[in-house]
């Protein structure tokens, strides 16, 4: 299934969420495109969760959270959720820093509004 996923979807949408089994913390991903929903359970969070979902790189664009595991990941592009770019950003206006209010601002500005965008 990874292998069709990766040379046959230009793009996917990745997340995990803990998921309780029996008392222990696990944690169920998920891979989505408009065609198809993968479910996957895991022990872990980590890196080679996704890499034995996607294997070490995706030749297409990954939309994602912010969670450490996507950053750095190799593909050909990332999209991150607006909504947790707007907390990143709303967070930088409040740490100390010669510029950092200012980028901050300046960013949070420039994101679109809370709404679904049909263009």
């Amino acid at each position: 299934m990874s292998a069709w996923i990766k040379l046959e979807q230009p793009n996917v949408h990745v997340d995990e969420t803990p998921w309780p089994v029996k008392g222990i913390k696990e944690w169920l991903w998920v891979i989505a495109h408009p065609q198809f929903c993968l479910f996957h359970a895991a022990d872990t969070r980590s890196r080679a969760e996704l890499e034995t979902l996607l294997g070490t790189e995706y030749g297409g664009v990954l939309s994602s959270d912010d969670f450490s595991v996507y950053n750095g990941y190799k593909v050909a592009a990332q999209q991150k959720c607006l909504a947790h770019l707007r907390r990143h950003f709303n967070s930088l206006i409040k740490l100390p820093g010669l510029h950092n209010r200012a980028i901050g601002e300046t960013f949070v500005k420039r994101l679109p509004e809370n709404k679904i965008l049909n263009k």
